[in-house]
């Protein structure tokens, strides 16, 4: 557990430095209501990866480990996200052929479900731009 605290922070504070070097000295656009609550969503995801250091097993924009799987360019739905984060074994389980049929090694039981909605936010940010892939069942799989 040492060694992600330790690899978490150090994905946070890489991250906290590229966001700062990658900064605009544009005006920023009127954002709705809409908007700016999604946009807080996703700037709490981008927080909560750095202090839940997810970056000392994942590549996150470009970045990190890659110890797990890569995070970037998901093509997976919002919920299917969010139940991963709340509970990886269960969901692996329920989604085995999704996964490889590989057993989960994602430490669970650590966040809340509006810290695990933040998250996917995040990481979902730009899907729209991405087609989103069903899960396969396992009878697919075992075809």
């Amino acid at each position: 557990m040492k060694r992600v605290q330790v690899l978490c922070f150090l994905v946070s504070s890489i991250l906290f430095l590229s966001h700062a070097v990658a900064g605009s000295n544009s005006e920023p656009k009127k954002l709705s209501k809409k908007e700016k609550k999604e946009q807080a969503s996703r700037e709490d995801g981008r927080r909560l990866i750095q202090g839940y250091e997810c970056l000392s097993c994942h590549v996150i924009d470009g970045k990190g480990s890659t110890g797990g799987p890569n995070l970037d360019n998901l093509k997976r739905s919002n919920e299917f996200v969010v139940e991963q984060l709340l509970d990886p074994e269960k969901h692996v389980a329920k989604n085995a052929a999704a996964f490889n049929f590989e057993p989960s090694l994602m430490p669970g039981g650590l966040l809340s479900r509006a810290e695990a909605m933040s998250i996917a936010a995040y990481l979902l940010r730009n899907q729209s731009k991405r087609k989103v892939e069903k899960t396969p069942s396992i009878k697919a799989k075992l075809k």
